[in-house]
Formats: C-alpha cells, sequence, structure tokens
C-alpha cells in the first residue's frame, strides 16, 4: 500500500505540473515592458595614465660621445579613459635635469632629450609625428582624440639624449638619472 502511495502521489505531482504549464503557455493576452540601464562615468579615476615608459639611455664612454646618445623605452602608454563622452585628451611630458645619483650638484650638460610616440595601431591615438624636445618643458606626445574612450595603446616609443659636446670631456663617471613627468590632460576636440 506504501508503494501504491508513492506511485498514485507522482501521478498527481505530474497531473498538477502538466496543468500548470499548460496554463502558461495558452495566455490569452500579452504585453510589453521596458528594461533600462543608465550610464555614468566613475566618480574617480576616469582619465586615468595607467602606464608609462622609463627611458634608459644606456652606457657612455667619456671621450667617445659626440651626437645624440638613442635611448630605449621599456613600455608603451596605456590609457584608461571612462568618462564615457566624446571630449578628447593630451599626454604632456616633461624631463628634468639629470643630476648624479651620488651627488645631485653634479649635472649631466644636457641640451635636449627628445621623444617620438608612435601612433596607436587602431588609430584611436595620435603620436607627435616627429621628435619633440621635453627637456625642461612640457611637450605633447600624445593625443586621444573624441572616440578614444576604453583602454587605449599607443605605439612604439623613440628617443634621444643630446649632450652639449663641448662639456663632456669634464664629465664625472657615474650614474646620471633625471625625473620624467607624464601628465594627462582632458578637454582636446
Amino acid at each position: 500500500m506504501l508503494l501504491g502511495n508513492k506511485v498514485f502521489s507522482w501521478s498527481l505531482g505530474i497531473l498538477i505540473s502538466t496543468s500548470t504549464m499548460v496554463g502558461i503557455v495558452s495566455a490569452d493576452t500579452t504585453t510589453n515592458g521596458t528594461a533600462t540601464l543608465t550610464v555614468v562615468a566613475p566618480s574617480t579615476n576616469a582619465l586615468t595614465l595607467m602606464s608609462t615608459p622609463n627611458i634608459d639611455f644606456g652606457t657612455a664612454t667619456i671621450g667617445s660621445i659626440n651626437g645624440t646618445l638613442p635611448g630605449t623605452s621599456d613600455k608603451p602608454y596605456t590609457i584608461l579613459d571612462l568618462r564615457g563622452g566624446s571630449t578628447g585628451y593630451r599626454v604632456q611630458v616633461e624631463a628634468s635635469n639629470f643630476t648624479s645619483k651620488t651627488d645631485s650638484s653634479k649635472l649631466l650638460p644636457v641640451t635636449a632629450v627628445m621623444m617620438n610616440v608612435a601612433n596607436s595601431t587602431n588609430g584611436e591615438l595620435t603620436g607627435t609625428g616627429s621628435a619633440v624636445n621635453i627637456f625642461g618643458q612640457q611637450a605633447v606626445v600624445l593625443t586621444g582624440g573624441a572616440d578614444s574612450n576604453g583602454t587605449q595603446v599607443s605605439g612604439d616609443i623613440t628617443s634621444g639624449l643630446t649632450l652639449d659636446t663641448s662639456k663632456v670631456g669634464s664629465l664625472k663617471v657615474g650614474e646620471y638619472q633625471a625625473t620624467v613627468t607624464h601628465s594627462i590632460v582632458s578637454g582636446i576636440q
């Protein structure tokens, strides 16, 4: 008898489920509603330089320095723009004096630090097109246009360090270092 009750209960459950499904499938009227989403920009870090390059000008020997020393960059620029609008931006860079790491009163006789940033592969970022001098002055090296939202990565970066050749003979041996300040500025079209 217990086995019979289980079979009866099981059968009743199927009948109830079947009749419920039929009721949903055979609705006589339908109505349409809406689904909405409002997208807003974050209140902080909406326009951010995610990564900036470091430049290495290598090693130079006193007496053989002439012309411009080429530099290598360790990474491209990566920019995150979550503002969601059509206001572009630009990246400005400035290099300070090169001072000795052991004696900040010793300066490298720099006349120019040139930087050239290539366009991004997707065409959203425009590089300098030619080398610009970033030594002791801010220079625009990269521009993001009206549609450069999201994450954007610049093209390759080339650079050069030019020293005053009349003063390189009196250089002190050692490692010299400059601070390179990268700024992102909003509001260009």
